[in-house]
């Protein structure tokens, strides 16, 4: 079976594992999906205040090498396991999450159209754009449902780290979009833009 990677990029709460969600769903065949966030690099050496200091929204904070090699492995053929990341302390769980070949590979994180290498074996790359007052609030409604933070770190963060590094890291990779998906709304996405996009997965395979 031939496997096809897609890669979804985007802003921090721009939509992008809800496009995942949405492609899964509408897709019949077989898909997987890779979540970035899980290969943020392991620091059980740091405490835990030396752990929420580490700049997360910088590429250098995941295990680049690790993710690339999986999801080639993946690609070929090969099962995987991958890790999971605990995000209430900033650390990899024991766990982890053992995925099997399958036709379509999406890979969902704000990284997913920086690194060249995973460029290099990419069949469909997509930028999920959404204005930054938009991605803020998802993401401080996430963060505090989600991953057991506060607003006020939440702000903190977004104004320390994930703004500044969002324009110098994130925002440039939209050029190596084959195709951009505006999601501006808060009640789900826009229908006939997914409709674009699956039908754009699907002709990976024709």
């Amino acid at each position: 079976m031939k496997s096809y990677v897609i890669l979804i990029g985007g802003g921090s709460a721009s939509g992008k594992t809800l496009l995942t969600q949405y492609i899964k769903k509408e897709l019949d065949e077989c898909v997987c999906v890779i979540n970035i966030d899980n290969f943020y690099k392991n620091n059980p050496q740091l405490s835990f205040e030396e752990r929420t200091k580490v700049n997360y929204d910088h590429p250098d904070s995941i295990d680049s090498s690790l993710m690339i090699k999986c999801i080639k492995q993946l690609k070929s053929g090969m099962e995987i396991d991958i890790p999971i990341y605990d995000f209430a302390n900033h650390l990899r769980s024991i766990n982890s999450i053992h995925i099997k070949p399958c036709r379509y590979i999406i890979v969902d994180g704000i990284f997913a159209l920086y690194y060249q290498e995973l460029l290099n074996i990419a069949d469909l790359t997509i930028y999920v754009d959404a204005d930054q007052n938009i991605r803020l609030n998802r993401r401080i409604i996430r963060d505090i449902n989600e991953r057991g933070r506060t607003k006020e770190s939440v702000l903190k963060q977004f104004k320390k780290t994930v703004a500044p590094m969002h324009n110098i890291y994130i925002e440039p990779t939209k050029n190596n979009a084959n195709h951009i998906f505006i999601n501006n709304q808060n009640d789900g996405l826009n229908q006939k833009q997914v409709e674009v996009v699956v039908n754009k997965i699907k002709k990976l395979s024709i």
